[in-house]
């Protein structure tokens, strides 16, 4: 036998020797107790799995428990674990743990009725599996513990009473019941102590309020010994403090011997009037009906905080009892809420009770009750609703063998009940926007509310039942209050208190949520409060490891814990967010929990990775790189690898939104280079969609960061880009003007590449602005001297586009040409499409009609190869014109139905064609951008 020693009640507390040890970590500490609690006894490796990786099991589940022991033999010594053919043994002495010796003296006290061994084991004891235990663990063995020291507690209180001895019992039972108030043999025992000191009339206000709190607490009336007392004690009849307490053989003898009538309980909570909507999940429990009279089945209703469970259970189980005529019993599990959740063993007392059984009956183990359940349900068709469930070790002692219908709500997914017991899932979301107005319109009964402020109301409570219930009936009590009802609920950090009743915690927001945030370990109760500090709706796994400086990998498994629990949505398999209530609920905690600089660095982190990946999305687009990378920290997660076009569009497609707002919350915050740096790489997916009212949001924001970030060349690209983004809206003076800022800042700086991409693109102004002259000259001075070829293709072409402005219509030609050569040199498909389309129009200009239709065809084609939609509704409406002029009214009319799904993005340009469909025309303001 090694020399260490456990304690695991009041404090856990591992000692090798003389040597106190330090276990850290859950995962350890967990181990070590679940292998103290049998000592000298193999615990199986299976039986460890389960325990220590219930929930989130790692993907080597058999190396992580190799590894967990081998760091506890490094700290309790070689020889104190033995691994055995059934598992893995802690080689100590009953005695070296003092839970195990507590049960023994227990055990030896009750055989030998010794008093100072009873005396002797309650003194060792303390609440037990504290410091850092897994709450299955605790769940598990906490219950049979404290078990056994009430009933030892028990024993010599009545040692006490039968003595003649009160002193100090009565404080001691007051305290015992407000610990466990729905323990009647307590009770019993003050009142019994009350009596035994003269207190009649406080015991019957004590047996008052025992009474209440069992109706409330279990939904039964208090026990045979109990109610006969309280008549003793009505009817001021002597009561016998000091008699020998009835065992259960006494019971069993004194109890008639004709058969008992089962018990059919109706325990249904009251079915809700408003209840609206829930179609599907109805229909689908209707469909798991069993079939078969002596099937079970388990279904669990899960969904986030306030979402309706509960509501839906019982609304269900109303319309289907007929199916159950053994009975219903409707038990709440306490899953989440200010209280303990409940003990399986108290749950499995309560379902017995509610059958009919009397406390004789019921035996004392959890793993007797269980069983006597499972006898008791095996022929009947019963309806056993558990409510509010906290995990699948708290309910499967509860569940059947057959014949029941169990159906649970719960907060959690209870994945390990699906997969392990056959458990059915139906998720419980947040209204939708019918539904809730729906479900407003019932509530709100004193005044008429119009459809505008219904859906702002259904929105701003996240569709969320009692959120609307709460919002209900505020209005009920203040009519004229619904505007201002509405701006405190759009305030985000008041929202949460818009949203409480005020007299009670069930039906105040904060209170319901905080149950679930309380369940959280560290880690994910971190990531909660990082999600909801952020300003972006939608974040995918690498952007909110980066935003909570975590590994990806690390970032999975705890982003899974907050997605079981339903405190983050899922929006598709890449991406997750928080409806407005949870985000406001999180922003409150991070207020209170995290300081400004924790917020502001796991801000500035996930700007960052969306900067490295936005990066890379332009690159693919080679785009030229115009500013010095800048430096990211080691902890941001790799960018995504983006390799081809159609990647980078959707990858910007679906982000868009999510990197306009990371622009603006970064220059709100006054991280100016990291808001114009981002803003500079967004420009060129902006540009390709003509997205002109987000493109001169962004870039004015870009403008005035890189102002306030004092960086002038980062100051010019931005100037460049807006100067486009104005351009292409229709803005000339004004872009022609940025433009020239743009131009001095590059000149200054001694960027040739800069100050020609930027003469090309006020050369475009100029054109447009009616000065072809001082264009061309412009674009004369950009091509002087060497010039990258991408760059010079470019150039070149916008070259072209001028000279057709002036009707120099072979020069176009001749200068398209060149920037098409240029363009396939450089491989620069985007750069091709453009001067494919303006080859087209120089043909078309010289009445060359089958060359210019052969390329408006190619640029259509290789515009939508690049999902380029801009581009391919310009260079179909000159198809389309060329084709009418060619006399192929039949293709000009095909190439319209395309182009009347094409057109227009943000209002650019816009198509005309005259009912016959005869001739095709167009406006555009479309500023053709050269810089990018």
């Amino acid at each position: 036998m090694s020399s260490v020693r456990v304690r695991l009640l009041g404090v856990f507390e591992v000692s090798v020797g003389d040597r106190v040890v330090a276990v850290r970590g859950v995962t350890l500490r967990s181990c070590l107790a679940l292998m103290a609690l049998s000592p000298g006894r193999p615990v199986p490796a299976e039986t460890l799995i389960d325990t220590l990786w219930a929930e989130r099991e790692p993907k080597n589940v058999r190396a992580a428990l190799h590894s967990t022991i081998a760091r506890l033999r490094q700290l309790l010594g070689p020889a104190a674990i033995a691994r055995d053919d059934d598992g893995y043994r802690l080689d100590v002495a009953p005695a070296a743990v003092d839970a195990v010796h507590f049960l023994s003296l227990l055990d030896e006290a009750e055989r030998t009725d010794d008093r100072a061994l009873l005396d002797q084991a309650l003194a060792l004891w303390g609440e037990p599996l504290v410091g850092g235990i897994d709450a299955s663990l605790r769940q598990t063995h906490c219950p049979r513990l404290t078990e056994r020291y009430l009933r030892g507690l028990e024993r010599r209180i009545d040692l006490d009473l039968a003595a003649g001895t009160t002193k100090g019992i009565r404080d001691e039972l007051q305290a015992l019941t407000h610990t466990f108030p729905l323990r009647e043999s307590l009770w019993l025992r003050l009142l019994k102590t009350l009596v035994a000191e003269g207190r009649r009339p406080e015991a019957l206000d004590h047996y008052e309020r025992m009474r209440v709190q069992l109706a409330d607490g279990l939904g039964i009336d208090p026990s045979a010994d109990l109610r006969s007392m309280h008549l003793h004690l009505l009817d001021d009849e002597p009561v016998d403090t000091g008699r020998r307490e009835q065992t259960p053989e006494d019971s069993a003898r004194d109890e008639p011997h004709a058969p008992e009538k089962p018990s059919v309980p109706r325990q249904l909570p009251l079915d809700l009037r408003r209840f609206v909507g829930r179609t599907a999940q109805l229909e689908a429990l209707d469909q798991l009906l069993p079939a078969e009279p002596d099937a079970a089945r388990v279904v669990v209703l899960h969904g986030e905080a306030g979402a309706g469970k509960t509501s839906l259970a019982v609304h269900w189980a109303h319309h289907a009892k007929e199916h159950f005529p053994d009975g219903q019993i409707f038990l709440g599990l306490r899953g989440y809420g200010a209280a303990e959740p409940l003990a399986p063993e108290t749950a499995l007392d309560t379902i017995l009770r509610a059958l009919g059984l009397p406390g004789a009956r019921i035996p004392q183990d959890l793993e007797s009750r269980s069983a006597l359940l499972r006898t008791e349900l095996a022929s009947r068709r019963l309806l056993l609703i558990l409510d509010d469930a906290r995990s699948a070790d708290q309910l499967r002692p509860l569940l059947p063998g057959s014949s029941a219908f169990v159906l649970v709500t719960s907060r959690s997914r209870l994945s390990s009940l699906t997969v392990r017991d056959g458990a059915e899932q139906i998720a419980v979301p947040a209204l939708d926007g019918p539904e809730g107005k729906q479900l407003l319109r019932r509530l709100i009964q004193t005044h008429p509310i119009d459809e505008r402020a219904l859906d702002e109301l259904v929105r701003l409570c996240s569709g969320l039942p009692l959120a609307l219930a709460i919002t209900g009936e505020h209005l009920n009590r203040h009519h004229d209050d619904t505007d201002p009802l509405v701006d405190r609920l759009r305030d985000l950090a008041g929202r949460i208190d818009a949203l409480s009743s005020g007299d009670s915690p069930t039906t105040d927001v904060r209170a319901v949520l905080s149950w679930s945030y309380q369940t959280l370990d560290a880690d994910a109760a971190s990531m909660l409060r990082t999600l909801g500090a952020t300003t972006v709706e939608t974040l995918g796994l690498p952007a909110i490891a980066a935003a909570t400086g975590v590994p990806v990998a690390n970032a999975r498994r705890t982003l899974g814990v907050l997605t079981d629990l339903h405190l983050v949505q899922q929006v598709n398999a890449q991406q997750i967010k928080l409806h407005d209530v949870m985000r406001a609920y999180a922003r409150e905690r991070s207020d209170e929990e995290d300081g400004p600089e924790v917020r502001r660095a796991a801000a500035n982190r996930l700007v960052q990775w969306y900067l490295t990946t936005a990066e890379v999305a332009r690159g693919v687009e080679l785009a030229p790189l115009l500013l010095p990378a800048l430096p990211m920290p080691a902890t941001i997660p790799d960018p995504l690898a983006l390799t081809t076009t159609q990647d980078a569009h959707a990858w910007f497609e679906s982000e868009r939104r999510t990197l306009i707002a990371l622009v603006v919350g970064s220059a709100e915050r006054g991280e100016h280079e990291l808001a114009a740096r981002l803003a500079v790489t967004l420009w060129f997916d902006l540009e390709r969609n003509y997205a002109l009212a987000d493109g001169r949001l962004v870039q004015a924001t870009a403008v005035e960061s890189a102002r306030r970030a004092g960086n002038p060349l980062l100051l010019a690209v931005t100037l460049n880009q807006h100067g486009a983004t104005l351009g292409m809206a229709g803005e000339l003076d004004t872009a022609a003007d940025v433009l020239r800022e743009a131009l001095t800042l590059f000149s200054e700086h001694g960027h040739t590449y800069g100050e020609r991409m930027v003469r090309g693109n006020l050369s475009i102004a100029l054109r447009l602005l009616g000065h072809p002259d001082e264009a061309i000259e412009q674009l004369q001075l950009a091509l002087a001297g060497p010039v990258e070829a991408e760059q010079e293709a470019t150039l070149r072409n916008n070259l072209a586009m001028t000279y057709l402005s002036t009707h120099q219509y072979v020069e176009a030609v001749t200068s398209a040409t060149d920037a098409l050569r240029l363009h396939q040199l450089a491989d620069d498909a985007r750069g091709t499409a453009y001067a494919t389309d303006t080859l087209g129009q120089g043909f078309k200009a010289l009445g060359e009609l089958q060359p210019a239709l052969a390329a408006f065809t190619e640029a259509v084609r290789l515009n939508d190869l690049l999902d380029n939609h801009g581009g391919s509704v310009n260079s179909l409406v000159r198809l389309g014109e060329t084709q009418l002029e060619a006399g192929l009214p039949v293709d000009a009319r095909a190439t319209r139905q395309i182009l009347g799904v094409l057109a227009t993005p943000d209002g650019f340009m816009w198509l005309s064609v005259d009912h016959a469909g005869a001739r095709l025309g167009f406006s555009s303001r479309a500023f053709c951008v050269v810089g990018r």
